[in-house]
C-alpha cells in the first residue's frame, strides 16, 4: 500500500490517477532539488563534480522540506 511521507508527496498530483502511486508525478522533494540544481549550475563560481551538484541540490531540498514542516 502506498504511504506518502514528507517530501514524497507529488508536487503536481494528477487527480484522475490519484489511486495509482506510480502515476503521481514528480515528488515535492525532487521538484525542489531540480530548482536547486538549476541555481547551482547557473552559478559559475560553483566548482564541483556532478555527484556533488546532485548531493547539494538534495541537501537544499531536504532543508526546505524540514523548514516547511517546522522541524
Amino acid at each position: 500500500m502506498y504511504k506518502p511521507e514528507a517530501g514524497h508527496l507529488p508536487a503536481f498530483p494528477l487527480t484522475s490517477y490519484s489511486d495509482h502511486p506510480d502515476r503521481q508525478g514528480i515528488s515535492i522533494r525532487d521538484y525542489i532539488a531540480i530548482q536547486a540544481m538549476h541555481a547551482i549550475i547557473s552559478n559559475s563560481s560553483y566548482d564541483g563534480t556532478r555527484e556533488e551538484y546532485v548531493a547539494s541540490a538534495y541537501r537544499y531540498a531536504d532543508a526546505m522540506l524540514k523548514a516547511r514542516h517546522g522541524a
